[in-house]
């Protein structure tokens, strides 16, 4: 299959339609997607090189339409038309700015890689926001404690001297940690993952 891609000049489309906002939404050009009214047989299907995409891509894009009719219906997500029994057969003709768009797919953290294509590496930087010295919940060992078992992880044979040298020789730059023997102690316990053998917390 060849590599499919969004023309980067849907980049520039401001507002976009519920319907390509869904195409978008799945990795699809909006051009390459059929909608069609849901009486008929096959009321959405691809064209053109999408085709390669298959049947799983439209059940994505067939996915990410409910969750923007639902968001819009449920007064969740702003569009720029009055939604009326009417507009509702007709999502081809309702629009929705990409301010609004943007602004509900980080609030529900749905990672597009379209509309947000960061929000994969915030979503990581807010699961490692507790090595931040500076966040309200801080605590050097739990810190510790996790950049100890990352850097021994393909270490299989470190046992708890190995773990205890690794935490000997950094907790120098762990803020707000006070030295002791029970608290390295401590953290070498949760950093020996493997209790009684490679990579326990014994000698």
């Amino acid at each position: 299959m060849t590599h499919y891609q969004i023309n980067p000049t849907w980049n520039h489309v401001d507002p976009v339609t519920v319907e390509q906002a869904a195409a978008l939404m799945a990795g699809v050009n909006p051009d390459d997607v059929v909608f069609n009214p849901p009486r008929l047989k096959e009321p959405l299907y691809l064209k053109n090189n999408a085709k390669e995409l298959g049947n799983e891509k439209v059940g994505e894009i067939r996915t990410c339409f409910t969750m923007l009719k639902n968001a819009i219906t449920g007064a969740i997500l702003k569009a720029n038309n009055k939604i009326t029994d009417r507009s509702m057969h007709h999502w081809s003709s309702i629009y929705i700015h990409r301010e609004y768009l943007i602004k509900w797919l980080k609030n529900i953290k749905y990672n597009d890689k379209f509309f947000n294509p960061k929000l994969e590496n915030d979503i990581v930087a807010d699961k490692y926001a507790f090595l931040d010295p500076k966040h309200p919940r801080y605590s050097a060992e739990l810190a510790m404690a996790v950049e100890a078992w990352e850097a021994l992880e393909g270490q299989d044979t470190a046992k708890g001297r190995e773990i205890e040298a690794w935490l000997e020789a950094h907790y120098r730059h762990y803020p707000n940690f006070t030295y002791s023997t029970k608290a390295i102690n401590r953290i070498r316990t949760v950093v020996g993952w493997n209790p009684g053998g490679h990579g326990s917390s014994g000698n």
